[in-house]
């Protein structure tokens, strides 16, 4: 080992840097503001820390260097700017919600990386419904991905409480755009028609207009209107609408959506046809008439079904078909409901046991399907498997359950998106059969 010579941690470096923090003494370069008050105010900096960012280097060091030692800012106030200049002074920087904006602008406008990223950090910690908006707002604007993605994430897992915010009453149309044309909302179409309609009539009261007036809400929305997947909503539903908002629609529009309402296959010309969500109906029609009877483990009263996805994707609820008893009776059961993911490597026995994701007790009716749906949606990985368990209570596990139900091993949800089933590796359990029917899916 080399006793020669040692590292040593200097701090000094730091403290000097620190140390010039707005200290006009030292500065040569000064930022100039003019107030509304006809004061001018001056910040000072030092152009060869300011140089960490490629537009202050080639605006003091390039080719086209300003000689000048004042340069007039003209998109920021004073405050907004000093807390701006922290990160390339300050070990530790402190940011304030209401700069925020300014304080992303200027990361922008500076190719700031470390302050855009801090900005969407802020973001993040702060946001709520009632803020939500001006946090997406942002993201789209400065190009802010992670942000992005943090904002339609909590959208689409909240959207009845964020249609109701004045965060989104207020917004401006250009939003209103991508926010209709998020394909992972997590509830009923009804919840954003109606969402919709508020957020126009607030508009039509901003501007003074008739906020019952059929035509002014038309007018307001515009050929926003068409973003609404009326196709989504049940015709009695859109029914009830039409009578409520009489005038809003027209007669041809009337029609085109009746028609998706009733059709899955009919595409209009003008409204957005694409599902917030896909369904993944492994049901083999074709087979299931002359499949035999598929009996699982009476012993144990469980039935497996193992399945994996080539995208992430977010499941929101399952489907599983009606019991047939051997005793020709009908039966009210209850049955525990896990869905689990599989470690990579482990067995299906009792020595390893998955990470389960989520436990539920339901009552089902054995004479018809029952519908699962999710409090919140559980994240499916790419590529990884899961494993959904039926449990029957004990009082039926002496009772063999059966459906006659083949179902596909692969089933295409579109945009390549493929759900593939595996062997489950369980006695009685084939991949083939189960009593999983149905498995919904949140872009």
């Amino acid at each position: 080992m080399d006793q020669t010579s040692i590292v040593y941690k200097n701090v000094l470096p730091w403290r000097g840097c620190e140390k010039l923090y707005l200290d006009s003494r030292t500065a040569d370069i000064f930022f100039e503001f003019a107030l509304e008050s006809n004061e001018c105010v001056k910040v000072p900096a030092h152009k060869c820390i300011l140089s960490a960012s490629p537009v202050f280097d080639a605006m003091f060091y390039g080719p086209a260097q300003e000689m000048t030692n004042t340069v007039t800012i003209v998109d920021a106030s004073p405050d907004e700017f000093k807390e701006f200049l922290q990160f390339f002074y300050l070990s530790s920087v402190r940011l304030m919600v209401e700069n925020k904006p300014a304080i992303m602008n200027l990361g922008e406008k500076y190719m700031l990386n470390v302050c855009k990223k801090a900005c969407t950090e802020l973001s993040k910690a702060t946001l709520t419904m009632e803020n939500m908006c001006l946090g997406y707002e942002l993201a789209i604007l400065f190009n802010q991905d992670d942000l992005k993605e943090y904002c339609e994430a909590k959208i689409s897992e909240n959207p009845t409480e964020f249609f109701k915010s004045q965060s989104f009453l207020d917004c401006e149309p250009n939003l209103l755009r991508y926010i209709l044309q998020l394909n992972s909302l997590n509830c009923d179409e009804s919840v954003v028609f109606d969402g919709c309609m508020a957020w126009a009539k607030t508009a039509c009261i901003q501007k003074g207009l008739n906020e019952n007036d059929m035509q002014n809400l038309r007018s307001e929305l515009g050929d926003l209107f068409y973003e609404i997947r009326f196709g989504g909503m049940s015709t009695k539903k859109f029914n009830d609408y039409a009578d409520t908002f009489e005038g809003l629609f027209s007669m041809k529009e009337f029609r085109d959506i009746v028609a998706m309402t009733a059709n899955v296959n009919y595409r209009p010309p003008k409204f957005n046809r694409k599902p917030r969500s896909s369904v993944c109906d492994r049901v083999d029609r074709l087979e299931s008439h002359s499949a035999e009877s598929y009996m699982y483990d009476g012993a144990s009263g469980v039935d497996y079904t193992v399945f994996s996805s080539n995208r992430s994707t977010l499941l929101t609820k399952i489907c599983f078909s009606d019991f047939i008893f051997n005793d020709d009776k009908v039966h009210q059961i209850s049955v525990r409901v896990s869905v689990c993911a599989l470690i990579k490597g482990t067995r299906l026995d009792n020595k390893i046991v998955p990470a389960h994701i989520l436990t539920r007790q339901i009552d089902v009716n054995p004479s018809e399907e029952t519908l699962v749906e999710f409090t919140k949606p559980i994240v499916i990985k790419a590529d990884m498997q899961y494993r959904i368990t039926f449990e029957i209570e004990k009082a039926y596990q002496h009772v063999l359950c059966k459906n006659l139900l083949a179902h596909k091993e692969k089933v295409d949800i579109g945009d390549g998106n493929i759900i593939e089933f595996h062997d489950p590796g369980i006695f009685f359990t084939n991949k083939k059969f189960g009593l999983l029917t149905q498995l919904h899916f949140r872009n």
